[in-house]
């Protein structure tokens, strides 16, 4: 009987250890959490447009700046949409530094901005509004994209998300 009982204690101990080392180990096996450019749909405010660009989930300590192309590689392509009433505007304290969109099809453009405060883990940075003929896109390239923390060092670890609203909370990493 106290051999069973030793053996039932031994077996109970062996499984409590193997659940605690699981638990402690589990964090190695998950994989690390990608950051998250997000640009939403167009959407009609009154009479024009306009169109929603985030963060979520952002490494290196958050987003101080962004560039979207540069002036010989845009990286964003407007369809349907009247290129001289396009205006960028920063948003969570981010400034639009320089700007330009050509004027005929394909109407494309680039833009940067950059925070001087805390970077941005997750929310809006951008918003571009302008009028529409027809249905509007807004594209980004995303092999034209740069983003930077406050160092300043590149990002690395982010994807460019489309399609569906979505809608972040602003969260500063300090």
């Amino acid at each position: 009987m106290r051999s069973k009982a030793k053996r039932f204690g031994s077996i109970l101990l062996l499984v409590a250890l193997s659940l605690i080392l699981t638990a402690c180990f589990g964090h190695w096996f998950t994989p690390p959490q990608t950051g998250k450019l997000i640009v939403g749909p167009p959407v009609r405010i009154a009479t024009h447009y306009e169109v929603l660009i985030s963060v979520a989930d952002m490494p290196d300590g958050g987003v101080a700046g962004v560039q979207l192309g540069t002036v010989a590689l845009p990286a964003i392509e407007f369809a349907n949409v009247n290129a001289a009433t396009i205006v960028a505007e920063g948003s969570s304290g981010f400034e639009i530094t320089a700007q330009g969109y050509s004027a005929a099809p394909p109407v494309e453009g680039y833009l940067v901005a950059v925070y001087s405060g805390a970077p941005i883990v997750a929310g809006p940075i951008l918003k571009l509004s302008f009028e529409a003929t027809g249905v509007p896109t807004v594209t980004l390239n995303d092999s034209r994209i740069w983003l930077t923390n406050d160092v300043p060092a590149w990002i690395a670890g982010w994807s460019l998300e489309t399609g569906a609203a979505y809608y972040t909370k602003g969260v500063s990493s300090r």
